[in-house]
């Protein structure tokens, strides 16, 4: 008899219990979308094949990397290990200006160091393991920028 009992009160309950299925109350429904509207998002129009060359700059614009830079050639300390984001221009400060006599990229990144601030002026550009003496471009002791790809 206990059991029936228990059984009665456990049913009961979990019959009266919302389903998790159910949708909240305080979830507004969306309206419906204009099918002109949602034609604009077929599952058609977005493949690999039709991917613009601008939204992969894009991505491509936000991958990280890093600049390793020395007062000194052949990568003699002082050094830093600067991580920057593609495509952004930095400027060298805290007495890192005109003052860097070596410099290299990571692997796959080429970078630019700029005479001016701003990624302005004369320029030198360097790909992986970089350039040990900037003396042998003539650019020893002069970026005031830089900018990797």
């Amino acid at each position: 008899m206990q059991f029936v009992a228990a059984l009665t009160v456990f049913l009961t309950t979990a019959l009266a219990a919302p389903s998790p299925l159910a949708p909240s109350p305080e979830v507004a429904a969306l309206p419906p979308m204009a099918p002109e509207a949602l034609a604009r998002f077929s599952a058609k129009q977005v493949t690999s094949a039709n991917i613009s060359s601008e939204a992969v700059a894009v991505v491509g614009k936000r991958a990280i990397t890093h600049l390793y830079y020395c007062q000194n050639a052949g990568f003699v300390q002082p050094c830093d290990n600067f991580e920057a984001r593609t495509g952004t221009c930095y400027n060298f400060i805290n007495g890192w200006n005109d003052v860097v006599s070596s410099a290299g990229p990571d692997a796959g990144t080429t970078c630019t160091l700029y005479w001016d601030s701003g990624c302005r002026g004369r320029s030198v550009s360097f790909v992986n393991p970089g350039i040990s003496n900037l003396v042998d471009v003539g650019f020893n002791d002069q970026a005031s920028s830089w900018r990797c790809s």
